[in-house]
């Protein structure tokens, strides 16, 4: 990891954002906060936030989440994005990134010009509802679509941005980037697990036209040895640059 971490760092932009997704287990707890620490020579942690995936308000849960079948440990609704910089002097589109206020005379008082404020580092964003086993990834670590689209948004984006995902699994980060009109490149060993979600891209795209399913390419992905052999050329070259 702290390979890859290395070359995510040497091909950043001076202004880049990398957001690392990564989640403990009640048997690894200390598991993001160990990986953290050791990228301190690499990175400046500029923002740390909290996705939380399901929350119980009163009687009532929001949101989805695994329960964990155990006497000692509870359900893990959350996970961590770490925002890394180079100098942690990225400048953010926070309002881009934000939500209305629920008290309207805070506009005024705080001298705010939009119905607008900070997100803030908890971000509750559930997984879409499952209803069968066909509408699931094959992979153990997915996350919706609207994670990704979330860390674009604040990071902000333009006709030279492109986003660059290690780690793609399923191709999520790719999908966001596609409904947002940004270019991506993404890397995976197993091109296999890719599949269903293109299927699920294409069909979100096909109802963003009208109904109209054409094909959806999923940008770019290589993988098997071949796709390794890619990789290490496209590096070497330093053509890729995340955002």
């Amino acid at each position: 990891m702290q390979t890859v971490c290395a070359q995510i760092a040497r091909l950043l932009k001076p202004d880049g954002s990398f957001f690392l997704n990564i989640a403990g287990s009640s048997s690894q707890p200390w598991l993001p906060f160990e990986l953290i620490t050791r990228l301190r020579d690499l990175f400046v942690l500029q923002n740390h936030i909290v996705w939380i995936k399901s929350v119980a308000i009163d009687e009532k849960t929001y949101g989805h989440f695994k329960p964990v079948n155990s006497p000692r440990f509870i359900n893990h609704n959350h996970e961590h994005v770490f925002h890394l910089t180079h100098r942690g002097d990225v400048r953010l589109e926070r309002l881009a990134a934000g939500v209305p206020f629920t008290d309207k005379t805070n506009i005024a008082r705080r001298s705010h010009s939009i119905d607008r404020r900070c997100r803030g580092n908890t971000w509750f964003i559930p997984y879409e509802t499952v209803r069968h086993r066909r509408e699931k990834f094959l992979h153990p670590g997915t996350f919706p679509v609207a994670l990704p689209s979330a860390c674009l948004t604040l990071h902000g984006y333009n006709d030279d941005t492109v986003l660059l995902d290690p780690f793609m699994g399923t191709g999520t980060s790719l999908v966001a980037a596609q409904e947002l009109g940004v270019r991506g490149r993404g890397y995976r060993y197993r091109y296999a697990l890719c599949r269903g979600r293109t299927a699920s891209a294409s069909a979100r795209a096909g109802r963003r036209n009208h109904g109209h399913r054409g094909s959806h390419p999923l940008l770019r992905t290589v993988s098997g040895r071949r796709g390794n052999a890619l990789r290490r050329r496209r590096i070497n070259a330093g053509s890729e640059r995340s955002l």
